[in-house]
């Protein structure tokens, strides 16, 4: 008999969704759940490092306006969005049956707003800096809205399909190889494309891209449905 999905619990018994061996063909779905998870934050991460918050973003804005209240507005929009999106939309999110494709949704969300400021610097930097400023920073609180639904619906995933016992391997893959290869092409590509505003739109279409390839991934996750009633019905005779 083929498992699908079996529910495990963990010591302090929080329920616990784990994609299971096929004993008919196999194959391990946990597996390659993992190894798409680490190529989608390893491409997320280089994508990551093109607009790190705390260096790259605040010095882009400075060359549109020297202004430090625009420049404190970065931390207030980017915490905002992410928790008010996650508080709610983590409802919802835990009634789905299938979570992956919120993920490919907002990673394209993710590519999508520095795909637009990418065309917004070419086209507005020379001669209307005031516009600019006000769309970056409404793109930029856009593009944490985004993340902040897709930092919840990646964790949920991982609750998901990857076993407790599996998650810290995955993270320190993840993270290693993510960091070794960001890294290298930011000294690559990153420190010329800083010498000049007029290149600042390569910083933004090269963290599309990778937002983009990333948003490419998770269609390859095995995700059984979730039963939505099943799950409640086990939560009420628990």
């Amino acid at each position: 008999m083929t498992s699908l999905q079996t529910l495990n619990r963990t010591p302090d018994g929080i329920a616990c969704n784990v994609a299971t061996t096929d004993a008919g063909s196999g194959n391990n779905p946990e597996i390659r759940n993992m190894f798409c998870f680490v190529i989608y934050q390893v491409l997320i991460r280089i994508g990551w490092i093109f607009k790190t918050e705390t260096v790259i973003m605040p010095a882009i804005l400075d060359a549109v306006a020297d202004s430090g209240f625009l420049r404190g507005l970065l931390p207030i929009l980017n915490r905002a969005g992410q928790s008010m999106t996650q508080l709610l939309a983590s409802g919802r999110l835990s009634r789905l049956k299938l979570q992956k494709w919120v993920l490919v949704g907002t990673s394209l969300s993710m590519a999508a707003c520095f795909a637009a400021l990418s065309l917004a610097w070419v086209s507005l930097e020379a001669f209307y800096p005031s516009l600019l400023s006000a769309l970056f920073l409404f793109l930029y609180g856009m593009f944490s809205i985004s993340n902040g639904l897709n930092q919840l619906v990646a964790a949920s995933l991982q609750g998901k399909l990857i076993s407790p016992a599996r998650r810290g391997r995955l993270m320190l893959v993840s993270v290693t190889m993510g960091s070794i290869v960001a890294v290298s092409v930011a000294i690559v590509f990153l420190g010329p494309w800083l010498e000049t505003k007029a290149d600042f739109y390569k910083i933004f279409a090269a963290s599309s891209l990778f937002f983009m390839f990333g948003a490419a991934v998770p269609i390859f996750f095995y995700e059984p449905a979730l039963d939505v009633t099943a799950k409640l019905r086990n939560n009420v005779e628990d």
